[in-house]
């Protein structure tokens, strides 16, 4: 079983607070990953945050996941001298249990600094060392991590597989990206050692209130923005979506804006309004 790992610092708080406090939760990380037989496919930390990809052996998630942050917990309070929860209720997981899904969660796993301008480039991400990008392209590297056996999973060979993962990593406007602001998503492709550049037209930059709205709806109703961007069918998640078009739309955004932040059709973006337009049509 492959899982999507998230946890957050309680009340939005830092688990990170420096390199060295994220060295240690790597340090940390692996250590657990090798005694459990757990391999590591991507991750990501973020100052309140952090995402994994993880696909598990004979040893529970739960059991690999509690001796982590319990140790993350008890080694942050000591050296920043703080009493108290630091992780926000549990860690919450999702399983993957769909290939077609699985290079599009590494690539949002991937993407997280870049989107939350922990780095400002995608030059900059290809050596963060608190992601799983670098690691995977080689220019850092971890005994627990093994960029040959992901690659393996998306192509034929490690080649192919690096290939593959390249082009779907997306990059940042070059206008944009270098000074940090308003860095986000967009739809170039990167270069690959052994393949030509191929670009596509730029997606609009997710404004910061609508992005903010979003965490806030997905908070609100208990589940995951990765699960409402890649498309997860859940009935809770599909009903999120639901409510954020809606929402969006009586904000005054057009259809075309919407599917672009929910990556989402405009063709679905449109179907949703219809369904809604409906269920307030009905008579009570």
């Amino acid at each position: 079983m492959l899982y999507h790992v998230f946890a957050r610092g309680i009340e939005r708080r830092p688990i990170f607070l420096n390199n060295r406090d994220r060295y240690r939760f790597l340090e940390k990380l692996g250590a657990v990953l090798t005694e459990t037989g757990t391999v590591a496919h991507a991750f990501a930390l973020l100052p309140n945050h952090f995402h994994l990809l993880l696909r598990r052996n004979n040893t529970p998630l739960s059991s690999v996941m509690r001796r982590l942050l319990t140790s993350h917990a008890i080694y942050f309070n000591r050296r920043h001298e703080r009493v108290g929860h630091l992780f926000q209720n549990r860690y919450r997981s999702i399983i993957c249990q769909d290939d077609t899904y699985y290079l599009q969660l590494v690539r949002y796993i991937h993407l997280n600094p870049l989107r939350s301008l922990q780095v400002r480039s995608i030059k900059e991400l290809e050596k963060y060392p608190f992601c799983g990008h670098s690691y995977l392209l080689e220019n850092c590297h971890a005994d627990w991590y093994e960029p040959a056996r992901i690659f393996s999973l998306i192509g034929k060979t490690t080649a192919t597989g690096k290939t593959a993962y390249l082009e779907m990593m997306t990059a940042c406007s070059p206008t944009q990206g270098e000074s940090g602001k308003n860095c986000r998503e967009l739809s170039g492709v990167l270069k690959s050692p052994d393949s030509p550049v191929t670009e596509e037209p730029a997606r609009e930059p997710i404004a910061p209130d609508v992005e903010t709205f979003v965490e806030a709806i997905c908070d609100e109703l208990g589940i995951l923005k990765a699960e409402l961007l890649l498309g997860a069918r859940r009935r809770e998640v599909v009903e999120a979506r639901e409510l954020i078009v809606g929402r969006l739309v009586s904000l005054g955004l057009p259809p075309s804006r919407i599917a672009n932040e929910l990556f989402i059709s405009k063709t679905a973006v449109t179907n949703i309004m219809k369904r809604c337009s409906k269920r307030v049509s009905l008579p009570s």
